[in-house]
């Protein structure tokens, strides 16, 4: 699943994190989150992967109107 997160100075909404559900039978057992690059920055850190390369390899689009 992925989703976006409103960005008020483009006031677009632009790729933010790829969450995988673990289904058990008709249940949720469990959610693991993917935070894209933009949303990992850290002092330090090195680049990350951006977001719209990420939701790309899924078939997303990288933002939303």
């Amino acid at each position: 699943m992925g989703c976006y997160l409103f960005d008020p100075g483009t006031g677009r909404y632009p790729a933010h994190v790829i969450d995988v559900l673990t289904m058990d039978g008709d249940r949720i057992a469990a959610v693991t989150g993917f935070l894209t690059g933009g949303a990992l920055e850290r002092p330090g850190a090195g680049p990350g992967v951006a977001g719209a390369e990420v939701f790309a390899r899924f078939g997303l689009p990288a933002e939303l109107p």
